[in-house]
């Protein structure tokens, strides 16, 4: 018994109603889906006319002299004091201010330890100056 096949033919009028069908359904989803832009980028960004007025007992000065030496309240100290110093400081408040006063002969090196010292520690706020080296 021979089997008979039939072709079956698909008309071009479905297939384009098909890919039609298909490209307004890609329009439709582009048009309503909801981009979120901003999703990447850190939104607590401070307002550009605002400022914070930081208390005076929520700073923490260093100082660096010509040798490259760190000082905190009139003593010597190295970088894991430092941490110490500013660790303590961290407990008492929220975001405490970083001032380094700088002697323009110190070493760069120890300004770059010190600078990502406070960036380890998630600093948020940084101050830092050069003074002029006295003889």
């Amino acid at each position: 018994m021979k089997i008979i096949k039939h072709k079956h033919k698909t008309s071009i009028l479905q297939s384009l109603a098909a890919s039609d069908l298909a490209f307004l359904l890609i329009i439709y989803f582009l048009t309503t889906a909801a981009f979120n832009i901003d999703f990447f980028l850190v939104s607590e960004l401070p307002q550009r006319d605002t400022f914070r007025i930081i208390p005076e007992e929520e700073y923490i000065y260093f100082e660096m002299d010509h040798s490259g030496e760190l000082f905190f309240e009139g003593e010597n100290i190295d970088l894991l004091d430092a941490q110490i110093a500013i660790l303590n400081k961290l407990e008492l408040y929220l975001d405490p201010a970083l001032v380094l006063s700088i002697n323009e002969e110190a070493p760069w090196q120890n300004i770059v330890s010190f600078i990502e010292l406070a960036l380890n520690l998630q600093i948020n706020t940084f101050s830092f100056g050069l003074n002029e080296y006295e003889n």
